[in-house]
Formats: structure tokens, C-alpha cells, sequence
């Protein structure tokens, strides 16, 4: 089919606009790409802009017979917001927002060429997109954490169930193979979690329900025909489902590899074997994806008996007209934020002047360091994301060992943050309990706030006081540090700050070893500023 002569000139319109959508998220973009190759947990991101241009390009006729003539102004404001979204997570240090700006924009672009009605016949394009942004780290260790440990409890259960003797510590799994003389500790790291395979799974539910469902026959006019059809909510419902078959499907997996483990060593539980079994697994979990699918199909069947054939709708003078002074309008529009933007996103973050934290000092109000600082392996540092720590054991006057370790961050602008004790320590077989705040002294003898809580593992048991400091404030919430960081990078250039964790195991009761951990608590506050500025 010959395009014609008008469509020609209209495309010089949407060209120009996605030239300096383009310029406008490059950086915002190109992040993303790399978060996609690198992290695991999404990488099925990668395949996401080729399975959205594919329902766009299915779906053309629908879309195209959809539109309105001309697009509607409100997309101009929608257009602004998310540039503005794109503005402060920029200067907040927040790619999350920024990333879920490219939504907004989009969905604001559309209304804007096309008019209200398309929008709401590519929710699913914007839903794909949506599924393969990463979710805040901060967001995504409350949700990893506690899988790892619902995942390690099923495990044990499951073991038991197959007569296996096991012990679990947290999200560790300790067993002894047949023919062994020691034990072996599973551990069910984060990546084992089920996040991974829940974020593809729902990204698939959504690809499946489009593919055994899709009605390009007849556009949505208005939010009631959204309502109506079966086919949105047979794919919301598919999407739920994916959770619990992602979750079951993972716990079974870390089952398995317990009973292999218990059989054939630990063997079972590394390398090309514990490859193999998570592809199995994910193969069975789709297959069950599919099942349901297919249940659900019988429950709302579809308006239409082909699935794949394309109708022949003759669509006819449904180019959507835009003046020429409203494309131009927008174009000056977006270029003009993303030169502002990438001034924003490229400028130097402020450098306050401070020492390495491996000069700590080594005494402390009468506290002496004992044996050399320690060191995390390649991979935890990789982990925690730091450009700086220390870790190092002190001993008070009256002889208590206290563990005191400082991780600093020059900038959390590329995601890099705080790992919360309360988050990560669950996840590394420590039990955690008796939440409570405690009063601790700066060096202008004003008092801030910090946590203290009561942790075991295995034979262990102390009590642990954090908290977070950075550019002169001080938080026992992660999220209110986040608040913060967020406003100073916005008023400050800064996104710099630390975590302060002091540990040690009890005395002869708990108030002995609460106030030993206060004195080297407040000894260290009282020394950080040349460390982690204000």
C-alpha cells in the first residue's frame, strides 16, 4: 500500500519531536540500557522496546482509527510534568523518577498527536515499559530480603518432608550430605529471592495475554470500554497470578537444590548444575503461566475468533493533524529541558574536603582498636557500593569488644545507597528483634537520634545501635535519610553520607553492653565530621 502525499508530511512532525524526546533522555536512557545488560533481575528489559514496537505495529489499524483529529492540548501539561519529574530526580539522585518520567512523557506525547482515545489503547506498550524499570534499591532489598527468608523456611519445611536433617539460620540452610564428615551451608542469596523470576514473569503474563487476546478490531473510545472488555481483565488477573506462581516456583527450586545437595555434595548447589535447575524451573513456571492463562481464557473468552489475523478496517482521512505552530511549539519546548537537564545531569556534584576512613582513630575516649581492619571480599564490596569503609573491633576500658563499621558514599546519583542493617542483616542468617531508639550526642553536644536492636546468630548474641549520617544531618530511617539526600542534592549539589553501625556481643547483662555501645557511639560521632562532612 502507497503512502500518501499527507502522510509523507506528517511524518516530518513525529520525526522532529522524537529527535528531542532523543536528546532529551539520552543519559536517562542509556543508564537504563546498561541496568537492563547488567542486573539480572531485569534483564528482560532488553527484549522490551522489541516487543512494544511489535504491538504497535499490529495494533497500527486500531491505533490509527482511534485518533482524533486534531490531538488534544492536554497532553502539553502531561509533556511538562514529566519533564519536571525528569528535573527533580536528576537533581534528587533519583533514577527511579527519572525513569518513570519516559512514561509520563510518552503517555503526554500521544495525547498530545492523537488525542485522549489512543491513550488508552496503548496502556499494555506503557505497562511493558513500566515492568522493566528497576524499582528503587532502598524498595528493592524490602522486598528481597524478606522473599530470601520465606524462600529458605519453605526449603527447610520441604526437606522435612523428605526426611532431610537441616537447620536454618535466617535465609542459611545447614546440611550434612550422605558420605560427608561436614557440613554445608546453603545460603539463599539474593539472587535466589524470587524477584528475579517474578519481574520476568509478569513482563511475560502481560506479552501472553496480548498474544492469545488482543482485539485490534475495535479501539477504546473511553474509559467504560476499558472496564468492559474481558480482555483487560484476564491480563490483570494474569499478572497477580504471577506472583504466587513465581514465588512457589522458586521455593520449590531451592527445595530441590537442599535435596540434591543432600545426595550428590555440593556440587548440586554450584555452578553449571544450579544453572540448569533455575532454567528448568522457570520453563515450569511459565508452562503454569500458560495453564492459567488458558483457564482464564474460558472464563473471558475473547470478542473475536481469530487471534492473529489482522481485520481489514478501511480507515480513511484518520491521519492525526497537528499545526505546525504546536509541533514546533513542543519541539522548542523539549529541547530547550534537555539542554537545561543535561546541564543539571552533567554538572560536577560538590566535593566536601575529607580524610580516608582508614584514619580513624584508633583510640576512642579510652576505647583501643584491636587487630587490623577487615576487609569484605570483592564481591560484598561490589555489593555494598562504597567509596570508602572501615570495619574494625575496639575494646572498651572495662575489656568489652565492640565492632564498629562506617561505609561512606560519595554520590548516590547513580543509585549507589545505604544497605540498611534492617534489611540486609535477616538476609544474612541474624535475627533481629526489640527495635528501639536510643539518644546518642553529637560533637556540638546536641542529640540525635539512632536504632538499637537486639541480633543472634548461631551462638552469637549482642545488640547492634546504627544510624545514618551525611552534610550535617543525622536519621534512623532510611527514608527519611532518603528525603533528605534527596532535598540537599536538589539545594546543595550533595548526595554524599554515611552509615554508622556499632556492635557488640552482651556482657553479664544487656544495660552493661547498651552502655559500652552508647560511649563508642558517641566517641565516633563526635569524630566524624572530618570523615563524612557536614
Amino acid at each position: 500500500m502507497r503512502p500518501e502525499n499527507g502522510d509523507i508530511q506528517f511524518l516530518w512532525k513525529p520525526l522532529l519531536i522524537s529527535s528531542a524526546a532523543l536528546f532529551l533522555y539520552a543519559g536517562t536512557s542509556l543508564k537504563l540500557a546498561s541496568d537492563w545488560w547488567t542486573d539480572e533481575n531485569y534483564s528482560h528489559g532488553l527484549i522490551v522496546p522489541i516487543v512494544i514496537g511489535l504491538v504497535l505495529w499490529l495494533d497500527r489499524e486500531k491505533l490509527r482509527s482511534a485518533c482524533q483529529k486534531p490531538g488534544s492540548l492536554i497532553g502539553y501539561p502531561v509533556i511538562l510534568f514529566a519533564m519536571l519529574m525528569l528535573l527533580a530526580g536528576v537533581l534528587g539522585a533519583e533514577l527511579y523518577i527519572q525513569r518513570v518520567s519516559i512514561i509520563l512523557f510518552l503517555a503526554g506525547v500521544s495525547i498530545y498527536f492523537f488525542g485522549r482515545r489512543v491513550l488508552l489503547n496503548v496502556l499494555l506498550p506503557l505497562t511493558l515499559l513500566l515492568f522493566a524499570i528497576p524499582i528503587p534499591q532502598i524498595l528493592f532489598n524490602k522486598l528481597a530480603f524478606p522473599l530470601q527468608l520465606w524462600a529458605s523456611q519453605i526449603a527447610g519445611q520441604g526437606m522435612q518432608l523428605f526426611g532431610i536433617p537441616s537447620i536454618r539460620k535466617g535465609n542459611i540452610i545447614e546440611l550434612i550430605p550422605i558420605g560427608a564428615a561436614q557440613s554445608i551451608a546453603l545460603e539463599v542469596v539474593e539472587a535466589c529471592s524470587g524477584v528475579r523470576s517474578l519481574m520476568t514473569l509478569a513482563t511475560l503474563a502481560l506479552i501472553l495475554s496480548y498474544f492469545t487476546g488482543r482485539d485490534v478490531a475495535n479501539p477504546k473510545k473511553s474509559l467504560g470500554d476499558l472496564y468492559k472488555d474481558p480482555f483487560t481483565w484476564r491480563t490483570a488477573l494474569l499478572v497477580l497470578s504471577s506472583i504466587p506462581i513465581a514465588l512457589i516456583s522458586n521455593a520449590f527450586r531451592v527445595t530441590a537444590t537442599g535435596v540434591l545437595t543432600y545426595y550428590y555434595g555440593a556440587g548440586a548447589a554450584e555452578g553449571r548444575v544450579h544453572e540448569v535447575s533455575g532454567l528448568v524451573m522457570f520453563i515450569l513456571a511459565f508452562c503454569l503461566l500458560a495453564v492459567t492463562n488458558l483457564l482464564l481464557l474460558k472464563v473471558f473468552p475473547n470478542n473475536r475468533s481469530s487471534q492473529f489475523r489482522h481485520p481489514k478496517i478501511k480507515v480513511r482521512n484518520t491521519v492525526c493533524r497537528v499545526s505546525q505552530q504546536r509541533v514546533l511549539a513542543l519541539f522548542v519546548t523539549i529541547l530547550t529541558a534537555g539542554v537545561l537537564i543535561g546541564w543539571m545531569e552533567n554538572r560536577v556534584e560538590d566535593k566536601a574536603q575529607r580524610r580516608q576512613l582508614s584514619s580513624f582513630p584508633m583510640i576512642l575516649d579510652g576505647s583501643l582498636k584491636i587487630g587490623d581492619d577487615k576487609r569484605f571480599t570483592e564481591d560484598t564490596e561490589r555489593v555494598l557500593g562504597a567509596s570508602d569503609y572501615v570495619m574494625r573491633e575496639y575494646r572498651s576500658p572495662s575489656g568489652q569488644k565492640l565492632n564498629l563499621f562506617i561505609g561512606y558514599y560519595d554520590s548516590q546519583r547513580t543509585g549507589s545507597t545505604y544497605h540498611s542493617p534492617r534489611n540486609c542483616l535477616p538476609g544474612s542468617g541474624w535475627e533481629m528483634n526489640e527495635l528501639e531508639p536510643v539518644q546518642l550526642s553529637g560533637p556540638d553536644g546536641a542529640n540525635f537520634e539512632a536504632n538499637k536492636y537486639l541480633v543472634r546468630r548461631g551462638e552469637y548474641k549482642g545488640l547492634m545501635i546504627y544510624w545514618f549520617q551525611g552534610r550535617g544531618r543525622t536519621n534512623s530511617s532510611e527514608y527519611w535519610d532518603k528525603a533528605d539526600t534527596f532535598k540537599d542534592s536538589i539545594l546543595r549539589n550533595r548526595s554524599d553520607g554515611a552509615i554508622i553501625r556499632v556492635m557488640t556481643p552482651f556482657a553479664e547483662n544487656e544495660s552493661a553492653s547498651l552502655q559500652e555501645a552508647i560511649s563508642l557511639s558517641n566517641s565516633v560521632a563526635k569524630r566524624l565530621g572530618e570523615y563524612v562532612p557536614n
